[in-house]
């Protein structure tokens, strides 16, 4: 399985002992409907996981996955590939291990 999707990076969680660890979370934003690069449902709800609520569900459902990491690879022109420079997309590769 393969998931591409926005993510949420930029949130604070209070009452954690380190605000090094954020806890699996599932955001609900609202887009712009009118803009084609949003959200496609008409009331412009969306939802943004964070990266460690990917790999919680990956995890509950018995799944192996690494996350795609593009900063790692030796890319040079980052043109529509902004938001994977800046963490606000993530690509993840699931699979099952029988």
């Amino acid at each position: 399985m393969i998931i591409d999707t926005n993510v949420a990076t930029n949130y604070i969680w209070y009452g954690l002992k380190s605000f090094f660890q954020k806890p699996p979370m599932l955001y609900m934003i609202i887009e712009n409907p009118e803009k084609t690069s949003d959200t496609t449902d008409d009331d412009g709800v969306a939802f943004w996981p964070t990266c460690s609520f990917l790999e919680s569900m990956f995890d509950i459902i018995g799944y192996k996955h690494r996350r795609i990491e593009y900063s790692a690879r030796d890319i040079k022109d980052w043109s529509g590939m902004a938001d994977y420079k800046r963490g606000y997309r993530a690509s993840y590769v699931g699979y099952r291990q029988d």
